[in-house]
């Protein structure tokens, strides 16, 4: 007990000493915003942002030709940005974009080649790029990637500095919010050709954005300035943002309360009911579209290369149950890989079907998934006893909570198959996904911020073509799937087609079994203003206004 109040008083001096810090750092009439990411982006190249936390910064220093603003939490609308207007050729192959007089921090103009060059190295098939099959849509992009056409041959052009022509291979309904994503960025070719590890140098990094790289503490701190070269310098809201990173998600309500940040997401159902009675905080909720998923390492020589042990596992974990002892109202049990936020926009329809889960295992199936186990060891030519079996589940090092979901997740594997599983608790950045890039695990736990709202964005991940992850699984039919669902255009046709290939991936095949979707509930103080709430908003830091603050 004694050490308990010890530990407390001490996280509570931590937290009134920062605070103090804090509030003389900013102490003047600028308008400023405090906000945080989880985790050290790996890396802030715009070629090669391998995670969340990357893009967050980038869609702040970069300006990206459309963003996407939202009217409220299910509509968003595409906005104006780096490009001032566009026009659609009647096929709809060619969109012509005119670019505004934007400039880089370093006072050059913003041109249609940096916006060429950025797509172009995206699409050269030794740039590692995760979101390089949003520039398939391209003429000859594909062909590009795969190194079957040469890079001259894709489908840009720019006839003068300010007007950007983009051609499609054929047309694509959804083509213009591609344009908001990392794969659209513009980059300065005569930087990059003088020195490749600029972007590891915020006096080197070239950025256009409304916000500039003031200050940053590997692991600590990301300090920003309004960019005053920027376009629409005088209607940015903040002139500093101040962004912490906060590996430990236990303590980010404990941030927010004491007036360290000025909104986030909470996901700690104590913490939301103490907030929603706090009248200093004002209260949203919306889905979110992150989608949780154990992977399975298929990989020749692994217990998780077989598919009936796959099978089994899959069926051994108990969304619903999970979710309840864990989460409790911060989350909803997930039965296919796209979580709800993903609609079609043409359409409306939703493409999370309760009609159609196919995670969701009736209790017949639940308890034949020791009979899979035994059948998948015979096949593999195992004979030990399940209990002498083991098996490596990999997590990146997260909070508490995550590491509880953890545990309990390894529990009912234990539970229901009889065997042991091991946990390994990986840094992101350092480990994490060094493992995961050599296959070193059986299973592991991941999640995918979709850049898209659409569901090609998660179902790409599994595609053979894609390269965006390697765990030594392919599919004919899958890949069948992804082929047809590019060439229909019917968006009904088209939601069927992916769900057949969810069908194939999260049941049948079970390489990955979708766990959970966060609800984000979110609080900002009283005096925030215009806190984006649609998940697919681009718009970031620069419509966030606390000028009330007191």
């Amino acid at each position: 007990m004694k050490k308990i109040i010890v530990f407390a008083a001490a996280l509570l001096f931590c937290l009134c000493l920062f605070t103090a810090c804090f509030s003389a750092k900013n102490n003047n009439d600028e308008a400023f915003l405090n906000t945080y990411i989880k985790a050290e982006p790996m890396t802030l190249d715009p070629s090669l942002v391998n995670d969340v936390y990357g893009y967050q910064i980038l869609i702040n220093i970069l300006e990206p030709l459309i963003r996407i603003n939202d009217p409220d939490a299910k509509n968003s609308v595409l906005t104006p940005a780096g490009a001032e207007s566009w026009e659609i050729s009647a096929d709809e192959l060619e969109y012509t974009f005119h670019l505004r007089e934007n400039y880089w921090n370093d006072g050059k103009p913003v041109t249609s080649e940096d916006y060429a060059f950025g797509i172009r190295r995206n699409t050269m098939p030794d740039t590692r790029c995760l979101s390089a099959s949003f520039l398939f849509p391209l003429k000859n992009g594909e062909a590009v990637k795969r190194g079957k056409k040469n890079i001259e041959e894709l489908g840009i052009l720019t006839p003068d500095s300010k007007t950007l022509i983009l051609k499609l291979e054929k047309p694509l309904s959804y083509f213009l919010e591609l344009c908001a994503s990392a794969a659209y960025f513009p980059q300065r070719e005569d930087i990059f050709t003088k020195n490749k590890d600029a972007y590891t140098s915020i006096k080197k990094m070239p950025q256009c954005g409304p916000f500039v790289i003031a200050y940053r503490k590997i692991n600590n701190e990301i300090n920003f300035s309004k960019n005053k070269k920027h376009w629409n310098a005088k209607n940015i809201m903040p002139d500093t943002v101040s962004c912490k990173v906060i590996h430990e998600r236990r303590l980010v309500p404990a941030y927010l309360f004491h007036g360290d940040l000025d909104y986030t997401y909470i996901f700690d159902s104590e913490w939301n009911k103490k907030f929603t009675e706090n009248l200093n905080f004002d209260h949203f909720s919306t889905y979110d579209k992150k989608s949780f998923f154990v992977i399975a390492n298929c990989s020749e020589g692994r217990l998780s290369s077989n598919k009936k042990i796959r099978q089994a596992i899959n069926r051994a974990i108990d969304r619903k149950k999970l979710v309840k002892e864990i989460h409790g109202e911060s989350a909803k049990p997930l039965y296919s890989l796209v979580p709800p936020p993903i609609s079609c926009r043409c359409c409306g329809e939703e493409f999370y079907n309760e009609n159609f889960l196919p995670a969701k295992f009736t209790k017949e199936e639940k308890l034949n998934a020791k009979k899979l186990l035994l059948e998948g060891l015979q096949e593999l030519g195992i004979k030990t006893d399940p209990k002498d079996i083991t098996v490596e589940y990999m997590i990146s090092k997260t909070g508490k909570q995550d590491r509880n979901e953890t545990e309990y997740i390894s529990k009912m594997i234990s539970e229901n198959l009889g065997i042991t599983v091991k946990i390994g608790i990986y840094d992101w950045n350092e480990a994490f996904f060094s493992k995961l890039v050599k296959k070193d695990y059986d299973f592991a736990m991941l999640h995918w911020d979709a850049a898209l709202n659409d569901p090609s964005d998660f179902f790409e991940l599994a595609w053979s073509d894609s390269k965006i992850l390697d765990f030594g699984w392919n599919n004919k039919e899958y890949d069948e799937c992804i082929l047809k669902a590019k060439n229909e255009r019917d968006p009904h046709k088209r939601f069927d087609i992916f769900r057949r290939a969810d069908e194939i991936l999260c049941r049948e095949e079970s390489v990955f079994f979708p766990i959970m979707y966060r609800v984000s509930h979110i609080f900002k103080r009283k005096f925030v203003k215009s806190v984006p709430i649609n998940p697919f908003n681009t718009m970031g830091w620069q419509v966030i206004d606390t000028s009330d603050r007191s």
